[in-house]
């Protein structure tokens, strides 16, 4: 069993069964529950959003957002996360 600080979690992706937890300075983790059961670990707060239905973010480690549909973001970890076109005025709103 790992344990993690909030602010270590850069963002979550759902990969089928599973998923996949990126982490500051390049680490990552696979956990065998889903992304809803993951998400439903995590304690109520404005730090964490879900911006697609495979993606669960830090919106602290957000570094660039680029416009076109729903948009993509660039993470702290250089990774990039799909904005869902159904999410892009809520997480604008979180981030401007």
């Amino acid at each position: 069993m790992s344990f993690y600080e909030l602010n270590e979690i850069v963002f979550i992706k759902a990969e089928g069964s599973y998923t996949r937890i990126f982490l500051t300075n390049n680490r990552m983790e696979m956990i065998s529950k889903n992304l809803k059961e993951t998400i439903s670990l995590f304690p109520e707060n404005e730090v964490f959003f879900r911006v697609h239905n495979s993606y669960y973010i830090n919106l602290n480690h957000i570094s660039k957002y680029y416009k076109h549909q729903g948009g993509t973001l660039i993470m702290s970890n250089n990774e990039s996360v799909n904005i869902s076109r159904h999410k892009k005025t809520e997480i604008l709103k979180k981030i401007l």
